[in-house]
């Protein structure tokens, strides 16, 4: 009976543990892209509603790619057209396509 609970117990320890590692990591484990809001939320320390390249130290993104105007911080409107662009995290795990070869048949 010891080692049947104990099964149940490491069950619940793993379950209960990965549930609250994908909260901690939400955007980043699944390859889905952190929003705004989420990002506002868990980074913006100030509470400006704007993310600055401090607050996003850390967090997988690439700053010099979301601050379009280059004013020292990232809004709403900087991070959906960067995002719109292509524009990944470090941490999504997205990979880009590799390249198709290119024929070198002489014939």
């Amino acid at each position: 009976m010891i080692k049947k609970s104990m099964g149940w117990a490491m069950a619940a320890v793993l379950v209960f543990g990965s549930q609250a590692w994908a909260k901690e990591h939400e955007g980043h484990h699944n390859g889905s892209p952190l929003t705004f809001k989420g990002a506002v939320s868990k980074y913006d320390t100030n509470k400006d509603k704007k993310l600055s390249q401090e607050e996003l130290a850390g967090s997988g993104e690439d700053f010099e790619a979301l601050d379009a105007n280059k004013d020292g911080s990232v809004d709403a409107k900087e991070w959906r057209s960067a995002k719109r662009h292509g524009h990944q995290s470090h941490r999504s795990g997205a990979k880009t396509a590799p390249e198709k070869p290119t024929s070198t048949n002489p014939m």
